[in-house]
């Protein structure tokens, strides 16, 4: 794929989207998968809590802060 540059901001990607172009909706795909995986965690994280269980919680609650660093820091 000579030429064919990959999004690296938000911007970009709805950029690609709208001429629809393939790098950039894989890229979206990959946001919405990442993203549903965001608030799916803060249930999990209460229900171990209620359960006690500190080092479950430490680790379930260290998946989405990950998650989130990743779309706000910058990746050159």
């Amino acid at each position: 794929m000579a030429g064919a540059a990959l999004p690296h901001s938000l911007r970009d990607v709805v950029k690609g989207v709208r001429i629809w172009q393939g790098q950039a909706v894989v890229s979206l795909g990959l946001m919405i998968l990442i993203l549903t995986r965001i608030p799916g965690g803060a249930p999990l994280t209460v229900a171990l809590v209620t359960k006690k269980a500190c080092v479950f919680v430490g680790v379930t609650s260290m998946v989405p802060a990950i998650l989130l660093i990743s779309f706000v820091g910058k990746v050159e």
